[in-house]
C-alpha cells in the first residue's frame, strides 16, 4: 500500500470513527510507516495485518526495492532487489 491507498484509509478513518478499515501490507518498511501514522493519528479504527492479498493461497517472497522507492517491491525478482 502506498501513499494514495495509505491516505484515503486515514481519510476515511478521520471520516467516520465508527468504521472498521482493514488493511493489508506486506513490505516491512511500508508497515512500519503505516503502524507510525495510525499511532500518532490516534486511529483506533484501522486495522493493519503484515501479509499481502491474492488470488492464490500460498506464501511467497516479497523482493523489496534497494533504493527509497519501496513502492517497487514486487513479487518478481529482476535482481536488483533485497529478498525478505
Amino acid at each position: 500500500m502506498y501513499a494514495k491507498a495509505r491516505l484515503s484509509l486515514m481519510l476515511s478513518a478521520g471520516i467516520n470513527p465508527n468504521a472498521k478499515i482493514y488493511a493489508f501490507e506486506p513490505s516491512p518498511y511500508i508497515l512500519k510507516s503505516f503502524t507510525r501514522n495510525i499511532e500518532l493519528n490516534l486511529f483506533r479504527n484501522i486495522h493493519l495485518q503484515s501479509l499481502g492479498v491474492g488470488d492464490k493461497d500460498g506464501k511467497f517472497k516479497l523482493f523489496v526495492s534497494d533504493d527509497d522507492n519501496t513502492g517497487m517491491s514486487s513479487l518478481v525478482d529482476r535482481g536488483e532487489y533485497s529478498r525478505y
